[in-house]
């Protein structure tokens, strides 16, 4: 009786030391977040998708679905995704939120358009500094054209 006691309150107390485990994302999950993903983000239907991929759409499908899929194929839609700016931890984050994650999404485009708008600044400021130098090269050459010859 004393034994059974005894390993009463070992089961008891491993449960208090044993934090519980949250519950992991499953493939219905994530298929339905990859799902999001194509239609909100990417704004490709699953035949498109697959083209992307070299595979066809009821891989996709599948995949969607939680039903199939194999790791090389998860594996190349997670380099593609990542190719369009979306990352894998974004996907299996256990605080994935729809909302959340078009807000991310859209500031990294609101990012990028800023990036790209001053790039095109610099460059179109640059071009017009080279014009502006060549103009005035070429006034030099007009007013002195032999500048080596002797008087």
């Amino acid at each position: 009786m004393a034994k059974q006691e005894a390993k009463s309150k070992n089961k008891n107390k491993l449960k208090k030391e044993v934090a519980p485990v949250k519950k992991g994302l499953d493939f219905a999950s994530l298929g339905e977040r990859i799902r999001f993903v194509r239609e909100n983000i990417l704004k490709l239907s699953q035949t498109e998708m697959a083209d992307h991929l070299g595979s066809n759409q009821v891989m996709v499908s599948r995949l969607e679905k939680g039903i199939g899929g194999s790791f090389e194929f998860l594996m190349k839609l997670l380099n593609f995704l990542y190719t369009q700016g979306v990352e894998a931890k974004e996907l299996f984050a256990l605080d994935f939120s729809k909302e959340a994650f078009l807000l991310s999404q859209n500031a990294k485009t609101n990012y990028l358009t800023e990036v790209q708008d001053l790039i095109n600044n610099i460059k179109n400021s640059v071009i017009s500094d080279l014009d502006r130098l060549h103009s005035y090269t070429a006034l030099l050459k007009y007013q002195n054209p032999n500048p080596h010859s002797k008087k």
